[in-house]
């Protein structure tokens, strides 16, 4: 019981944590830019929430854990890790092509 509410709290806290990301993105789009933004960020916040997806998953189905938490809440920093390598990717081949012209 006890570790089933503290998963709760860390999934819960991982996702207010998360919101720095989506503020990024969010100012990210109204900009059309990532200037500014380290891309070594990026890929750390892809490799984490990959791995400790991975790690929980493996560790809920494999040996009956509790670890879905983790998981679960990962999934969500994995998922915004991939929307901000997409923004990096499309304004900075806008960035190239508008300065061809």
């Amino acid at each position: 019981m006890l570790v089933s509410i503290l998963g709760a709290v860390a999934m819960i806290a991982s996702f207010f944590g998360s919101l720095g990301l989506l503020a990024q993105i969010w100012t990210n789009y109204q900009k059309k830019s990532c200037e500014g933004f380290a891309p070594p960020l990026i890929f750390t916040t892809i490799l984490i929430g990959a791995s400790w997806s991975a790690y929980g998953f493996a560790s809920y189905y494999l040996e009956h854990s509790n670890a879905l938490f983790i998981a679960i809440s990962n999934l969500f920093v994995l998922a915004l890790g991939c929307i901000l390598l997409y923004q990096f990717i499309v304004y900075k081949k806008r960035k190239k092509d508008s300065t061809l012209q």
